[in-house]
């Protein structure tokens, strides 16, 4: 049997392409290296000049004093808008009738009232709505304002119009 030697590469051969390879790969290592430093340094001063500028606007804004009768006008004016929605409609729902079926709610806030078009199906059911309106504690001075005798689909109906006041 012969023995078959496999490595092909001779001991003190060099190729010249090898080394040229070698040599190009290195010097576009080195550059490579060159332009990430250089990006990172002109990343760095733009930051740097944004940074400025940004403080610069800073403190050239102006502050904004709000004089203590205009604070207090737009605090007036924000509870005037507020409307205390759960409180008021879970109210409204706990009032919920069969046979009454409510048309428009209407609340203001600057007076605190809530002005309700309803439409029954009889009288009884109309004042029994107005008896579990009064029922509900967040609702004060529950008034029936207008009543008629409507038809609606065929069938005889009242509609009618509530006004109350509610608190919080």
């Amino acid at each position: 049997m012969r023995t078959i030697y496999l490595n092909h590469i001779e001991a003190n051969t060099t190729n010249m392409a090898s080394w040229v390879l070698l040599s190009a790969s290195a010097m576009v290592l080195l550059a490579t290296l060159s332009a990430i430093q250089y990006l990172r340094q002109g990343n760095e001063e733009l930051q740097a000049k944004i940074d400025t500028r940004h403080m610069h606007k800073i403190s050239q804004r102006p502050i904004a004093i709000v004089p203590d009768a205009s604070s207090e006008a737009v605090r007036t004016a924000i509870q005037n808008i507020v409307i205390p929605w759960a409180s008021l409609l879970k109210a409204l729902e706990a009032a919920n009738q069969d046979k009454v079926k409510m048309l428009v709610l209407e609340p203001n806030a600057k007076t605190r009232t809530v002005k309700l078009n309803l439409i029954a199906l009889d009288q009884a059911s109309m004042w029994a709505y107005l008896e579990s309106l009064r029922a509900q504690h967040i609702l004060q001075e529950v008034r029936l304002v207008s009543n008629e005798s409507v038809d609606v689909n065929g069938v005889p109906a009242l509609a009618f119009r509530v006004e109350a006041k509610w608190q919080d």
